[in-house]
């Protein structure tokens, strides 16, 4: 079982305060532990996306710099990509960079849009 939250959700509910990166692997771990996950996915806006398993073992993802028009929709994108590459028998690491790829190109896009497998396999 996975869960993609906000960096900025996170910060507002969790108790210990996340201002780094290891504030942000350890509530990342209290999540995993306390809701039984076996990985979870924290998107990070500008600065990419951490996937981090029950083990607290970090996978970053950085994104490419962009111009960024609109951010609507930017995190249905990753969660219907990362589903659909998981569905389709990539690992979970492969599927977060491809979603991140998606987002990545649809906050370049006016209003809320959408993505297609050309332009993610183009990036």
């Amino acid at each position: 079982m996975n869960l993609c939250p906000l960096l900025y959700l996170m910060q507002k509910n969790m108790i210990i305060e996340i201002v780094n990166e290891e504030s942000l692997l350890k509530a990342g771990s209290i999540i995993c532990k306390t809701v039984g996950l076996s990985k979870i996915l924290i998107t990070c806006g500008k600065a990419g996306m951490v996937l981090i398993d029950k083990l607290c073992e970090p996978y970053k993802i950085k994104s490419e710099a962009r111009q960024v028009f609109d951010v609507s929709g930017a995190g249905d994108t990753v969660i219907a990509v990362l589903g659909a590459a998981i569905g389709s028998g990539y690992s979970v690491p492969k599927s977060a960079a491809i979603a991140n790829i998606a987002a990545g190109i649809v906050v370049g896009k006016v209003g809320t849009a959408t993505v297609t497998r050309e332009e993610i396999m183009d990036n």
